[in-house]
């Protein structure tokens, strides 16, 4: 969950910082508020593109941070832990423009590039921008929705893979027919030099394992030795510790256990307490003793460990691959003694990669036109409720068994529509309008949300070109979105904000030639008038009163916030 945005010296924005509820936010203001200027933020805080023009005149910098609570995101968890980045509960994202060009990021507290930020954002949130539905005539972009809506991961990972296996193999293959002796020659150099490179590191390839654990147990062994010795000296330490304390127990109650039986099973209790503790502090001696403090040491394993993970980078594997990668180069190297042998192999291999891709592109496709024909349904009833009655769609997956093996299997995915009963179904991009693309896109969007288990969503102005009663549609549709997570949406559609759990005025204000905007939460009766502005383009007795009735048939639970 979005928990709080801090803007600071961003375009309009002086120094904002605002705190985020579950459920569903609206923004609204006047044109040229800056509604908008928030869903730039936070897409530059997940890593989009950045301008130094965004930088206040007036300022070196604009500040950017996002905070994110992750109890219900385990895959962002995950994420932060194969980074080896903080994987607490919260999460601080927190990224810097300078006025002079450039940027600079980081995640709980730890530099990060660009690339990471997005890569974060892809388990947290999800931004539809105002012209997103363009994206839905584009088949690469309906292939992504399709998959999105519930085909199994693990196809398409076996797809990836295998098609990623297919190329490196043919690369192999050409390689070796195609190379000459020279470049053969040229070829085996490399690889000797790679081997070379692997077997020089080779004894802290074996020790990663250990290398991770000792580089935790140093990082943290100040730390660990002032836990240690302060609870020894609180067990142990004279007159005031508890060993002592307990002995002086027993002592005072050794005159009386003889007057009392009760008093002499107390006794033998804290006899056995006195045991425990002495032998709690003769483990905690023994930790003592282990602990090494050895700032040295540490940025030893350190450097051991940056190392092995330049070289991981270098071989394109992960580190922990590193040993297994080591093996298949020296396999290879033995091998290139026989290039017939290899070259053999090679096409072996190849054609039984190429059979495996071509029956998992086929399982693929068939997932893939399941979900499409229901996905299919669930939009094309979910566009009837937005006031296009006789629309009909249908989400066409076609098979190109021709096509040569990709990381996306052979599918192309079109979207066919019509709008008028008698028409038949056409490409997208040739038969709906402006209007149509908007609802369809949105019928999309909440048809596929319900899958990626993204605990955030925002949309920014999806709500053009629709109007009157299908904009409440369109705020019923998102606020049903946004139970159990967040929604937010940048509206002017009054309709839309009266389903909100909770509404941001975005206001610009002007003193001499500098402009600035505020962004303010309103209560029940802030909201009712925004409404009415949204409405009328005033406040007025008569908006006032719609927006009441409208507010009161939309979310009339919520007319006491």
């Amino acid at each position: 969950m979005l928990q709080s945005l801090r803007v600071r010296h961003f375009a309009i924005i002086d120094d904002l910082e605002l705190t985020f509820q579950p459920g569903f936010t609206v923004i609204s203001g006047e044109t040229g508020a800056g509604k908008s200027i928030l869903v730039d933020a936070l897409g530059i805080v997940f890593g989009q593109r950045a301008d130094s023009n965004l930088v206040r005149t007036d300022a070196e910098r604009a500040e950017l941070s996002a905070s994110f609570d992750l109890q219900q995101a385990p895959a962002a968890h995950h994420w932060l832990r194969a980074q080896q980045l903080d994987a607490e509960d919260e999460c601080l994202l927190r990224r810097t423009l300078s006025a002079s060009g450039g940027s600079r990021a980081w995640i709980n507290g730890t530099p990060v590039t660009v690339q990471q930020l997005q890569a974060f954002a892809e388990h947290m949130i999800d931004i539809h921008g105002q012209h997103e539905q363009q994206r839905l005539l584009q088949p690469a972009a309906c292939l992504a929705l399709v998959d999105s809506a519930g085909v199994a991961s693990d196809l398409r990972e076996r797809v990836s893979q295998l098609a990623a296996s297919h190329h490196e193999l043919q690369q192999q293959l050409q390689s070796l027919t195609a190379a000459s002796g020279t470049v053969s020659n040229e070829a085996r150099q490399l690889l000797r030099y790679q081997l070379d490179e692997l077997d020089a590191a080779a004894d802290s390839i074996t020790r990663l394992d250990e290398l991770y654990q000792r580089q935790q147990q140093l990082a943290h062994a100040d730390q660990l030795q002032q836990a240690l010795a302060a609870t020894r000296q609180r067990l142990d330490e004279d007159d005031s510790g508890a060993l002592d304390l307990l002995r002086q127990c027993i002592s005072e109650l050794d005159e009386v256990s003889e007057f009392n039986q009760a008093c002499g099973d107390i006794r033998v209790m804290l006899d056995e307490a006195a045991i425990n503790v002495r032998e709690s502090i003769s483990s905690l001696q023994q930790q003592l003793d282990q602990i090494e403090l050895d700032p040295h040491s540490l940025q030893q394993v350190e450097a051991e460990l940056t190392r092995l993970h330049d070289l991981a980078r270098k071989h394109r594997v992960d580190p922990i691959r590193l040993a297994e990668h080591h093996r298949q180069l020296q396999q290879q190297w033995q091998s290139g003694a026989d290039a017939e042998h290899t070259r053999q192999q090679l096409e072996q291999d190849l054609q039984r990669t190429q059979q495996q891709y071509d029956e998992a592109a086929k399982a693929l496709h068939a997932a893939r036109a399941a979900v499409a024909a229901t996905l299919s349904n669930k939009v094309e009833a979910l566009l009837h409720s937005l006031s296009l009655d006789a629309a009909r769609l249908q989400i066409e997956v076609s098979h190109h068994a021709e096509r040569s093996p990709n990381a996306s299997g052979r599918d192309r995915v079109d979207i066919l529509f019509s709008a008028n009963p008698g028409q038949n179904l056409r490409p997208l991009a040739k038969v709906a309008s402006g209007g149509e693309l908007s609802r369809i896109g949105l019928a999309l969007m909440v048809a596929t949300q319900q899958h990626d288990g993204l605990p955030a969503m925002i949309f920014d102005e999806v709500d053009a070109g629709i109007g009157g009663a299908t904009a409440a549609t369109v705020g019923a549709m998102l606020a049903k979105l946004a139970q159990g997570r967040q929604a937010f949406c940048v509206t002017h559609m009054a309709q839309v904000a009266a389903f909100a759990d909770h509404h941001i005025l975005v206001s610009k204000s002007a003193t001499g030639e500098v402009t600035r905007t505020s962004h303010t939460y309103l209560n029940a009766d802030q909201r009712i008038e925004e409404l009415a502005r949204m409405l009328s383009g005033k406040i007025t007795a008569s908006s006032l009163q719609h927006a009441r009735e409208m507010r009161n048939e939309s979310r009339p639970e919520q007319m006491t916030d």
